[in-house]
């Protein structure tokens, strides 16, 4: 079924080889879906559906597109897509994907305006250092913008960044 609306992004949960998968996309154009940009699989994707998709509905970040059996599609505003891209780098490998819904939503509300213009430029450099990696022969014709090694990699980074700001007593004091 083509999509009759534009959209610069789309957050999308549906299945991959019968496991649940939350992807972000750079939209759609004539109807037809661009290419992947990032994407989690598993039970990280269900609990961050969940975070995720209450979060941006609340602030009136996501319109919904199609809705079927194959899964929802929503178009997501160009300002949030790189904040909705940096919440799937976090999910990705996750032991525990319930832990960061906190921190999305504290991005989206500007409680802590910091946390939101962070997770954007971590989501940056995933898409840059994707970009550097791309360089090289073998991994050319990979389809997803951003490289599993390079989101494996941010996604560490991301996790020691939040980790190490969650220390602060201000952060646990809700100041």
């Amino acid at each position: 079924m083509a999509i009759r609306e534009e959209f610069d992004y789309l957050l999308i949960y549906d299945r991959e080889k019968g496991r649940p998968r939350l992807s972000l996309r750079a939209g759609v154009r004539g109807g037809r879906l661009l290419p992947m940009i990032v994407k989690v699989t598993g039970r990280p994707a269900r609990a961050g559906h969940n975070d995720m998709f209450k979060a941006l509905l609340k602030c009136g970040g996501l319109k919904l597109v199609e809705k079927g059996p194959q899964g929802e599609r929503y178009g997501i505003r160009a300002d949030l897509a790189p904040i909705a891209g940096a919440f799937i780098l976090l999910l990705r490998r996750s032991t525990n994907p319930s832990k960061w819904g906190k921190l999305f939503h504290e991005a989206l509300e500007g409680s802590r305006p910091f946390i939101g213009e962070a997770l954007a430029e971590f989501f940056i450099m995933a898409l840059n250092l994707s970009s550097s990696m791309r360089k090289t022969p073998r991994r050319k014709g990979l389809p997803q913008a951003v490289l599993p090694q390079a989101a494996d990699a941010v996604s560490a980074a991301m996790r020691g960044f939040v980790e190490a700001i969650r220390r602060d007593t201000k952060w646990k004091e809700g100041s």
